[in-house]
């Protein structure tokens, strides 16, 4: 797995986030069709934010990218017909396929920028943590990627 990006709070509690993704995708991404429901672990195709050190990482936002638009497959978005996304999710997440077709896809990187909204996320507590960005995808690069073009966030 590639080495996170690390957003330094500087000791500054907060308890509450704004945050901004800005990707795009690479063929076959599963969103919520991997194996693994651990926040530890590639739970995701796509990219996840969080809190903490490694090992009790919190949630923040999870950014699911689906394989196409509508099939009705696990590896599209929940509300396709795709695998919902793991319990320690709750709402904070959001779905999106670069990929036009209703079903299949090609080994491209597709033109659509996925997500681009303003995310904002309430803690339950106050912290000091550091804000983790984590790439995740449960294959290899050759056959399903995600690049991110820009990242926002901000805490207060």
């Amino acid at each position: 797995m590639p080495a996170p990006a690390i957003w330094s709070a500087f000791g500054v509690t907060w308890s509450e986030i704004q945050v901004t993704v800005v990707a795009r995708q690479y063929s076959s991404a599963d969103a919520f069709s991997t194996v693994s429901t651990d926040i530890e672990d590639n739970y995701v195709d796509g990219v996840s934010v969080t809190h903490g050190a490694s090992g009790s990482r919190e949630h923040v936002w999870s950014y699911a990218v689906a394989q196409s638009s509508g099939s009705g497959q696990p590896q599209d978005c929940p509300d396709d017909g795709g695998v919902s996304p793991p319990a320690f999710a709750g709402s904070d997440w959001s779905c999106a396929s670069g990929n036009p077709a209703s079903s299949g896809w090609s080994s491209v990187w597709y033109a659509d920028e996925l997500f681009n909204e303003l995310e904002q996320v309430t803690l339950s507590a106050v912290t000091t943590d550091d804000v983790e960005v984590r790439i995740l995808a449960n294959q290899g690069a050759a056959d399903e990627d995600i690049g991110v073009t820009r990242v926002y966030i901000a805490v207060r």
